[in-house]
Protein backbone atom coordinates (compact mmCIF):
# COMPACT_ATOMS: atom_id res chain seq x y z
CA UNK A 1 0.00 0.00 0.00
CA UNK A 2 0.92 3.66 -0.54
CA UNK A 3 -0.30 6.73 0.06
CA UNK A 4 0.06 8.88 -2.82
CA UNK A 5 -1.81 12.05 -4.11
CA UNK A 6 -0.94 13.67 -7.49
CA UNK A 7 1.75 10.90 -8.50
CA UNK A 8 3.52 11.22 -5.38
CA UNK A 9 4.38 8.87 -2.59
CA UNK A 10 3.99 10.55 0.86
CA UNK A 11 5.08 9.20 3.74
CA UNK A 12 4.34 10.55 7.53
CA UNK A 13 8.49 10.81 8.84
CA UNK A 14 7.95 12.98 11.94
CA UNK A 15 9.08 11.72 15.28
CA UNK A 16 6.33 13.22 17.04
CA UNK A 17 2.14 12.93 15.81
CA UNK A 18 0.36 15.64 14.88
CA UNK A 19 -1.82 17.50 18.19
CA UNK A 20 -4.65 17.66 15.77
CA UNK A 21 -6.25 15.72 12.47
CA UNK A 22 -8.88 16.00 10.65
CA UNK A 23 -10.00 12.84 8.48
CA UNK A 24 -12.08 13.56 5.70
CA UNK A 25 -14.36 10.91 3.68
CA UNK A 26 -17.12 11.27 1.44
CA UNK A 27 -20.37 11.59 3.72
CA UNK A 28 -17.99 11.84 7.20
CA UNK A 29 -19.83 8.38 8.58
CA UNK A 30 -18.24 5.74 7.81
CA UNK A 31 -14.41 5.65 6.60
CA UNK A 32 -13.63 8.86 8.13
CA UNK A 33 -15.17 7.64 11.49
CA UNK A 34 -13.14 4.39 11.59
CA UNK A 35 -10.16 6.34 10.65
CA UNK A 36 -10.54 8.87 13.66
CA UNK A 37 -11.49 5.89 15.83
CA UNK A 38 -8.10 4.32 15.01
CA UNK A 39 -6.16 7.15 15.14
CA UNK A 40 -7.53 7.74 18.81
CA UNK A 41 -7.95 4.14 20.22
CA UNK A 42 -5.09 2.37 19.00
CA UNK A 43 -2.51 5.28 17.95
CA UNK A 44 -3.69 7.31 20.76
CA UNK A 45 -4.23 10.23 19.14
CA UNK A 46 -6.25 13.09 21.21
CA UNK A 47 -7.78 15.41 18.76
CA UNK A 48 -9.48 14.02 15.94
CA UNK A 49 -12.23 15.36 13.78
CA UNK A 50 -14.26 12.93 11.23
CA UNK A 51 -16.00 15.12 8.28
CA UNK A 52 -18.10 14.29 4.89
CA UNK A 53 -16.22 16.31 1.90
CA UNK A 54 -19.64 16.34 0.35
CA UNK A 55 -21.84 17.00 3.34
CA UNK A 56 -19.91 20.17 4.64
CA UNK A 57 -19.67 23.41 3.22
CA UNK A 58 -16.17 24.98 1.63
CA UNK A 59 -16.61 27.42 4.86
CA UNK A 60 -16.82 24.81 7.16
CA UNK A 61 -14.34 22.52 5.84
CA UNK A 62 -11.88 25.51 5.51
CA UNK A 63 -12.24 26.32 9.32
CA UNK A 64 -11.74 22.84 9.84
CA UNK A 65 -8.20 22.98 7.91
CA UNK A 66 -6.89 26.13 9.30
CA UNK A 67 -7.27 24.09 12.58
CA UNK A 68 -6.09 20.90 11.51
CA UNK A 69 -2.57 20.02 11.45
CA UNK A 70 -2.67 16.80 9.49
CA UNK A 71 -5.78 16.28 7.27
CA UNK A 72 -6.29 12.71 5.88
CA UNK A 73 -8.93 12.00 3.25
CA UNK A 74 -10.07 8.24 3.45
CA UNK A 75 -11.14 7.05 -0.09
CA UNK A 76 -10.29 7.26 -3.39
CA UNK A 77 -8.26 9.40 -5.31
CA UNK A 78 -11.87 11.34 -6.74
CA UNK A 79 -12.83 12.18 -3.19
CA UNK A 80 -8.91 13.79 -3.40
CA UNK A 81 -9.52 15.90 -5.69
CA UNK A 82 -13.36 16.93 -4.30
CA UNK A 83 -10.81 18.28 -1.60
CA UNK A 84 -8.87 19.92 -3.49
CA UNK A 85 -11.93 21.26 -5.41
CA UNK A 86 -13.09 22.01 -2.30
CA UNK A 87 -10.08 24.22 -1.62
CA UNK A 88 -8.31 21.90 0.97
CA UNK A 89 -4.20 21.55 -0.04
CA UNK A 90 -1.40 19.66 1.66
CA UNK A 91 -3.57 16.56 2.02
CA UNK A 92 -2.70 12.89 2.73
CA UNK A 93 -4.65 10.09 0.41
CA UNK A 94 -5.44 7.19 2.28
CA UNK A 95 -6.53 5.50 -0.46
CA UNK A 96 -9.53 2.88 0.72
CA UNK A 97 -11.43 2.71 -2.17
CA UNK A 98 -15.29 3.34 -2.54
CA UNK A 99 -17.38 2.31 0.81
CA UNK A 100 -18.30 -0.98 0.08
CA UNK A 101 -18.73 -1.94 4.62
CA UNK A 102 -21.48 0.66 4.93
CA UNK A 103 -20.67 0.62 8.74
CA UNK A 104 -18.10 2.46 11.05
CA UNK A 105 -15.53 0.23 12.47
CA UNK A 106 -15.98 -3.10 10.54
CA UNK A 107 -13.48 -5.56 11.20
CA UNK A 108 -12.21 -5.84 7.26
CA UNK A 109 -12.07 -1.41 6.98
CA UNK A 110 -10.31 -1.46 10.47
CA UNK A 111 -7.61 -3.93 8.93
CA UNK A 112 -7.08 -2.20 6.32
CA UNK A 113 -6.76 1.28 8.06
CA UNK A 114 -4.33 -0.16 10.15
CA UNK A 115 -2.01 -1.70 7.30
CA UNK A 116 -2.16 0.80 5.46
CA UNK A 117 -1.26 3.27 8.48
CA UNK A 118 1.45 0.77 9.42
CA UNK A 119 2.75 1.15 6.28
CA UNK A 120 2.97 4.75 6.45
CA UNK A 121 5.42 4.94 9.80
CA UNK A 122 2.83 7.39 11.36
CA UNK A 123 3.81 8.22 14.75
CA UNK A 124 2.42 6.80 17.25
CA UNK A 125 1.36 7.93 20.79
CA UNK A 126 0.43 4.52 22.60
CA UNK A 127 -1.62 2.18 21.54
CA UNK A 128 -4.58 0.72 23.20
CA UNK A 129 -6.89 -2.07 22.38
CA UNK A 130 -10.29 -2.35 23.25
CA UNK A 131 -10.57 -6.13 22.03
CA UNK A 132 -7.02 -7.23 20.87
CA UNK A 133 -8.60 -10.20 19.45
CA UNK A 134 -10.80 -8.17 17.50
CA UNK A 135 -8.14 -6.13 16.30
CA UNK A 136 -6.20 -9.31 15.48
CA UNK A 137 -8.71 -10.90 13.53
CA UNK A 138 -9.19 -7.95 11.42
CA UNK A 139 -5.58 -6.80 10.58
CA UNK A 140 -5.26 -11.15 9.89
CA UNK A 141 -7.89 -10.74 7.53
CA UNK A 142 -6.97 -7.60 6.25
CA UNK A 143 -3.52 -8.85 5.29
CA UNK A 144 -4.62 -12.37 3.81
CA UNK A 145 -6.98 -10.06 1.22
CA UNK A 146 -4.59 -7.97 0.42
CA UNK A 147 -1.92 -11.04 -0.10
CA UNK A 148 0.77 -9.05 1.40
CA UNK A 149 3.46 -11.07 1.85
Amino acid sequence: MKIAIGGETLFWTSPKPPERTLCLCERGSVRSVTLASVLKDYYGYADVLAAGLATTTKVTLGLLRAWAQLVIVVGNVDLAVLAYEKGLRDIKLLDVGTDRWLMPMHPDLVGEIVLMLERTGLPRVAIYYSNKETYLRAVNAAWERLKIT
